[in-house]
């Protein structure tokens, strides 16, 4: 059967490759995840403990309040991205198996 325009017939996809990346995925947005958490925690603590008050504290609460937001708050952003792109390397092998099928 020809290859319809645009499809490559000597395309080879390496299963393990791109299981190795979900994998990958999935485990650096747990390390990225936890590593947010842990600074986001340390922002806190140094401004409740060392800097309890002033302007120092006031411009530290206020880093902390728009780094919490842009990291997602507390629905764990990093980790959702991460599981994204995990699952969509997952479907991709998923559907590659799925359309070969229907080829042979």
């Amino acid at each position: 059967m020809a290859a319809a325009a645009g499809e490559d017939p000597k395309l080879i996809i390496v299963d393990d490759f791109v299981e190795r990346a979900a994998k990958d995925y999935g485990e650096r947005g747990d390390a990225l995840d936890k590593a947010m958490k842990q600074y986001l925690s340390i922002l806190d603590k140094i401004s409740s403990e060392a800097i309890p008050s002033g302007a120092q504290h006031d411009a530290l609460v206020a880093f902390a309040s728009t780094a919490e937001t842009l990291y997602g708050g507390k629905s764990a952003r990093l980790k959702t991205i991460s599981d994204n792109l995990n699952s969509k390397c997952k479907n991709f092998i998923s559907q590659v198996d799925q359309d070969d099928s229907f080829l042979y």
